[in-house]
């Protein structure tokens, strides 16, 4: 996934200060379990899971192993992918291309 350097640097910014943690698509709700999910989706391998690190600290360790680019093609696309199926999403994509609101009888 390549993204213009702009739009990049705005997804950082939007990364490094979200509240929640990773813009909420991981399942877990606590720290230790959110550092565990990303552990086993074999990012940040090193990282110990009872780290004192804040939210904003773990962030930054994830731009700088991943990138902006590495966060949203490897971890954000796949959560959201599990969460909502292929199908929801590409309901919404023909909406979006039409330029048309999806209704709950569509």
């Amino acid at each position: 996934m390549e993204i213009p350097k702009e739009t990049a640097d705005m997804l950082k910014r939007y990364f490094i200060n979200a509240s929640p943690f990773l813009w909420g698509v991981l399942e877990a709700r606590k720290k230790k379990e959110r550092i565990i999910e990303i552990k086993k989706m074999g990012f940040l391998k090193d990282y110990p899971e009872n780290s004192k690190n804040k939210y904003d600290t773990i962030n930054q360790d994830l731009l700088v192993e991943l990138g902006i680019e590495g966060i949203i093609g490897g971890v954000v696309l796949p959560l959201v992918y599990k969460r909502l199926g292929s199908e929801a999403l590409n309901h919404f994509r023909r909406h979006w291309e039409s330029d048309s609101y999806p209704t709950r009888n569509t």
